[in-house]
This record gives C-alpha cells, structure tokens and sequence, in this order.
C-alpha cells in the first residue's frame, strides 16, 4: 500500500469515535419521578429518567434554593437512570443530562419541596461514632449521630451480649459514657417527636482495653560497636489478646531522647537502616487499633565504627 494512502486511512480511522458516536447534544432528558413541582413529606427521595440509547451516563445534580440562591451539594456522574438520596426539609432543583464520550445533552430540570414537618416515620439518623465495626477502648467513648431539628428527644440503647448496659433519653445528638469492659457491643437510635418516631438506626463496635506489652530489645546489643553502615533493629514482644498491633522505632544521638533523628512505624518486630558513624540511642513504644499505648521500652545505645 502507498504510504500516503496509508497514513490517510490512519488518520480516518482516529476520527471515527467522533464519527460513529451519536450526537445527542440536540435531545432532552425524560424526568420520570419525582414530577416538577412536587411537594412531599418524605425525607428519601428516589430520582428516575427515561434511559437514552445513545447515552453512555448521566449526570445529575441537585441544588437547595435559599435566600441566597442556589447551593449545589450533589454533581454525580451515574451509569444507571435513578438516584437515591435522604434530604433535609427544604426546597430544591434536581436535574440530570445524559452524556456519552463525545457529546452532552442540555440539561432537564424539576423542581422539588421536601416538607417532612413533624413526620419522621421514614427518617433515619447517621449514626457518626463509633463507626460500624471499630475496635476502641472504653476508657472514654463519646457517642454521636445526626442531628434533626424535628427531633425533641433521642433515646440511645448500649447492649453487651444482649444485656443494656446504657438506656437512656437525651435532648442532644451525642452522650460520653466511660468504663466499658473488654468486648463486643450493639448500639441504635431513636428519634421521637410528640407525633412520630424515626428508624431504628443500628451500629455494633468491640472494646479492647489491653494494653500492648513492653518491648524487649534484640539487636544491636546495648553498648556494642556496629562495623558496619547498616543496621538491623530486631526486638521481641510477649504474646497479648487485644487487638491488632503496631510498633514504632525511635532512634537518638542523645541518652535523653531528645534529638530523635528517626523514627518509623511497623507492623513487623525489625528494621534495617543505613546511618552514619557515631552514638546513637534507641527504644520502642506499641499502639494497637483501640490507641492503647505500651511503656516505651528501655534505652540501648550503640556505635558505628566503619573500618577503612
């Protein structure tokens, strides 16, 4: 084939994207649900759309209209023709556009007034903290979740194997309880007004008080002349039963630990790091999930006297 026909052929086919992708840059959205100017008392709402052949996405976006004007909190690009959202009372825009890799439509646009007023039948609180499947301690925990102005009172449940260790009514969106033993808990929410209640809003979260152990020291030995530049740091630790641990390797040119000129994270019990010749100091300190903290370990000190 001449070369010149080929590079043409080329350079046609680089441009067919743009030619076989449809242009829908002329067309419109269906809005399906919620119709425009919709007013409603349910705080979830579900956005849907008629699906456009030529469309490989949409784009949806909503905007809470206020005093001063409109505020965009949602811009999703989706490859589905629905939408599911919880909303707070107010008034809103919801619009949605379909694009594909070359082209975009305009946008089709409703209007929408969330007015749940004192119905919170459907209405489920966030809750914040703990979050699902956290280990802790239980020296001080603070419980949080979402507030809602239409709530007046929130009732919190703390249950460990099935026994209620806390039961309680609160006018605010978080409680700090203290002294929770070592294990497993469930905990929900309840919002109550004089009218409705909300969902049941549930979480679990573990306990772990142990407190990781000392660290021993292995390598260097205390008070020993490394002839070598690189230094492998190796301790040891007996076993525990909290959650899972990390330790962190401080190194100093000081016996008061001071000047730290290193330091390091690690989930395995050594270290290898190349340093200069001179004194330095070492120790370790372990933390595990729930932020307990071990006794930093005892002080080694070591020299490194490279031969020439």
């Amino acid at each position: 084939m001449n070369k010149s026909v080929f590079i043409v052929c080329l350079i046609t086919l680089m441009g067919c994207k743009d030619i076989f992708e449809s242009d829908i840059s002329h067309k419109k959205v269906v809005l399906l649900t919620p119709p425009d100017n919709y007013i409603t008392y349910n705080p979830k709402q579900s956005f849907s759309w008629e699906i456009m052949e030529e469309a490989v996405q949409y784009q949806i976006q909503l905007l809470s209209s206020g005093a001063n004007g409109d505020y965009l909190f949602v811009d999703s690009l989706i490859s589905v023709n629905n939408f599911i959202i919880n909303l707070q009372p107010g008034c809103y825009i919801w619009r949605v556009r379909a694009v594909n890799s070359v082209y975009k439509t305009n946008y089709a646009s409703y209007n929408l007034v969330v007015d749940t007023s004192l119905d919170l039948s459907q209405t489920i609180l966030h809750l914040n903290v703990p979050k699902f499947g956290d280990t802790i301690n239980g020296l001080g925990l603070c419980f949080k979740w979402s507030e809602n102005s239409n709530i007046n009172m929130y009732h919190l449940v703390v249950n460990s194997d099935g026994d209620k260790c806390i039961d309680t009514m609160t006018n605010t969106n978080y409680l700090s309880y203290s002294g929770f033993t070592q294990g497993s808990y469930d905990w929900h929410v309840i919002g109550h007004n004089d009218l409705s209640s909300t969902l049941k809003s549930e979480s679990s979260f573990f306990v772990d008080n142990v407190i990781p152990s000392r660290r021993t020291h292995s390598l260097p030995l205390n008070n020993s002349v490394v002839n070598d530049s690189s230094v492998l740091f190796r301790w040891s630790a007996p076993q525990t039963y909290g959650s899972s641990e990390y330790d962190s390797l401080f190194i100093y040119r000081d016996s008061l630990n001071a000047n730290t000129i290193y330091s390091v994270r690690t989930s395995i019990r050594e270290h290898q790091l190349v340093l200069n010749s001179g004194l330095y100091f070492w120790r370790i300190k372990a933390v595990d999930r729930a932020g307990n903290q071990s006794e930093y370990s005892e002080t080694w000190r070591f020299s490194i006297a490279i031969q020439k």
